[in-house]
């Protein structure tokens, strides 16, 4: 297979606040999932997901990043400052996997953040998040968690502003009196680059 072919089949995915990489290894069990339903589908395999984490890392997350780099060789930890403009020389590496990046996930990191996110009296989203959302190829996937809800209407019109769609929200409509599904709004975001 060229080389060419192999990094088409790869899904690449940047994990903002992912901790010591347990978004890399959820993401591999999501995809071993999906192709253990769906064998035909072998770009799914967890071998190909390759994940950059980033996040203010914590020294005692060494051992357990150690054990993830023994079981998971495409994983790479890097070190980012969230509060920090995507423009800023820091976030060169951030900048450059945007390209082609298929997942972005944001992981309990924008409540704790909030002032370096968002601005003035109308909520505008501001900095690396807009940048986000202004810089993802047609086709990237965003999937938002947090601990409050806060920023994410914040977050739903900035993304819209920029050619993304809010995925998940029908399902969390009401239908004759009942929910169809329990996804409440503290527990995430999906969004997705349609233009």
């Amino acid at each position: 297979m060229s080389n060419k072919k192999k990094r088409s089949t790869i899904t690449n995915c940047t994990s903002l606040g992912g901790g010591p990489g347990f978004d890399h290894v959820s993401f591999c069990i999501a995809a071993q999932f999906l192709y253990d339903i769906r064998p035909h589908r072998n770009a799914l395999l967890s071998k190909r997901v390759k994940t950059e984490v980033y996040d203010l890392y914590n020294h005692d997350w060494k051992p357990v990043m150690e054990s993830l780099g023994e079981c998971f060789d495409d994983e790479k930890n890097l070190t980012v400052d969230l509060r920090l403009d995507l423009a800023n020389e820091a976030h060169e590496q951030l900048r450059s996997s945007l390209s082609s990046v298929g997942i972005i996930c944001v992981q309990y990191v924008l409540h704790e953040n909030a002032t370096s996110f968002i601005v003035n009296d109308e909520n505008q989203i501001i900095g690396v998040m807009r940048d986000l959302f202004i810089m993802a190829p047609v086709g990237t996937v965003m999937i938002i968690t947090d601990s409050s809800n806060k920023l994410f209407g914040s977050l739903k019109d900035a993304a819209n502003e920029n050619g993304w769609t809010y995925l998940c929200a029908e399902e969390q409509l009401m239908e004759e009196g009942k929910r169809r599904a329990y996804l409440r709004p503290k527990s995430f975001l999906v969004l997705e680059r349609i233009k």
